[in-house]
Formats: C-alpha cells, sequence, structure tokens
C-alpha cells in the first residue's frame, strides 16, 4: 500500500468516525412521569397520570418566533409471556401540537380535530402535565 493510499484510507476512516453523531435523530429530553395508574371505569380502564412539564428558555423562544412544538403521549400495556413474546394487551398514542399566535397572543393546543386556546404558557404547562381519565382499553 502506497503511503498517499494509506492517508486516504486513513482520512476515510476519520471521516466515517465522525458520521454517527450527524446521523442520531433529533429528538427532545423525555418528560419525567410523577405518577400513572390504569383504573376501570364503566366501559373501559382508562389513564390516569402527571407529568414534569418544563418549558426551557430556548423551547419559550422558538415557540415565539412560530416553531409549533410536538408532543407524543405513548402507553403500552403488555403481559410477560415465558414461552412467546410479550404480548401487547393495549396502546395509545396521543399527538399534541402547540403554537403560538402573535396577533392574539394567544397558545393553541391541538390534539387530533380538537383544539384549545389558552393565554399563558403556565396553562399550556398545566394542561400537558395531567392526563385525566384517558380510554386506553375496554373491558
Amino acid at each position: 500500500m502506497s503511503p498517499m493510499s494509506r492517508l486516504v484510507f486513513g482520512l476515510f476512516c476519520a471521516a466515517l468516525s465522525l458520521l454517527p453523531p450527524l446521523l442520531a435523530p433529533a429528538r427532545a429530553d423525555t418528560i419525567g412521569v410523577q405518577s400513572a395508574e390504569l383504573v376501570p371505569d364503566d366501559d373501559d380502564y382508562v389513564l390516569t397520570a402527571q407529568f414534569d412539564v418544563a418549558f426551557n428558555p430556548t423551547l419559550e423562544e422558538a415557540l415565539q418566533n412560530g416553531v409549533s412544538l410536538y408532543f407524543v403521549l405513548e402507553f403500552e400495556l403488555g403481559r410477560p409471556r415465558w414461552y412467546w413474546l410479550d404480548e401487547k394487551v393495549a396502546q395509545l398514542t396521543v399527538q399534541y401540537r402547540l403554537t403560538y399566535s402573535p396577533l392574539t397572543r394567544q397558545y393553541r393546543l391541538t390534539t387530533g380535530l380538537l383544539g384549545q386556546q389558552l393565554e399563558s404558557l403556565d396553562e399550556v404547562q398545566r394542561l400537558l402535565s395531567r392526563v385525566v381519565a384517558r380510554p386506553v382499553v375496554r373491558k
């Protein structure tokens, strides 16, 4: 192997070692769970949970500048089995979208077709930090 080809090979290997951090998916930190419980209701089992939601100054600035923030609530209930893979009993995914309208100076939190106007970021945090009686699975 010539010195030039060794140099090219070394540079190629160095470039490959720098590549994995660039390919990492962009995602935010996770939100901590204070409490969560699955309780029986009339016809369903419902999820009630409390989360630690806090917006840092960077997120607040991005929101004020027109960037939509997305939050995803994921719940999965499984049953362990010794003879096969664990069974998924129930699965729930809810996506929330938070936007800010500078014209009305209001925040809009939407999930699916439902939306709600909120006056302050504190109200948004309060609303996002609680899940109350969300149906997960039928009895």
